[in-house]
């Protein structure tokens, strides 16, 4: 089997050594290929151009793809991730492709590193993470596409120690990501 990744910083594990990061605990542990093309900073137009650009070229059994925060960090209106997901998802299945849709962690905004903190953000940035997260969870149900939700792997956790930044899972964090990887893809796959 082999899995192609498309995403962001969380997707491509930003901030901890290669060998730590979720998507190479998850390798060692199944019998697959993973190919990650996820590139910390990108959006979801920049993930739909990798589609035709790259992800054709592998011709994988399965396609994860997780982002859409650096959209709505950036500003981008709603209907743009949206409309991005949308085809992503078609032309996966249009090339026999099996999508599946990741749920980013929630972002720590009260332990920005003052990097972070500088970068402007709209001011109602997470009722437009909610909004898309649940327009996310709707979209998948309807088109019954898979999906691995992380967003409650740190409930009861002191968010300060789950990222280096506010933004970035930490090494142990990896760990985390990764188990719930494992544990929702194997069900996926029953």
């Amino acid at each position: 089997m082999k899995i192609v990744c498309l995403g962001d910083s969380i997707t491509r594990s930003f901030g901890v050594k290669p060998s730590c990061g979720w998507l190479n605990l998850v390798n060692s542990q199944l019998d697959c290929t993973i190919i990650n093309y996820a590139i910390a900073g990108d959006t979801t137009n920049g993930m739909l151009i990798k589609f035709h650009t790259q992800v054709l070229k592998d011709h994988p059994d399965v396609l994860f793809i997780m982002g859409g925060g650096n959209d709505l960090r950036a500003g981008a209106p709603a209907t743009a991730l949206q409309t991005n997901i949308v085809s992503l998802v078609y032309n996966a299945r249009a090339n026999g492709i099996f999508p599946i849709i990741g749920l980013t962690v929630p972002e720590d905004h009260k332990n920005l590193s003052p990097e972070f903190r500088k970068i402007p953000v709209p001011e109602n940035i997470e009722i437009e993470r909610e909004q898309y997260r649940n327009w996310l969870i709707e979209y998948c149900k309807a088109l019954n596409v898979p999906t691995i939700d992380f967003y409650h792997i740190f409930d009861g956790k002191d968010l300060k120690d789950v990222y280096i930044d506010g933004l970035h899972p930490t090494t142990e964090s990896q760990k985390l990501i990764a188990d719930e990887f494992l544990r929702r893809f194997k069900e996926i796959l029953n």
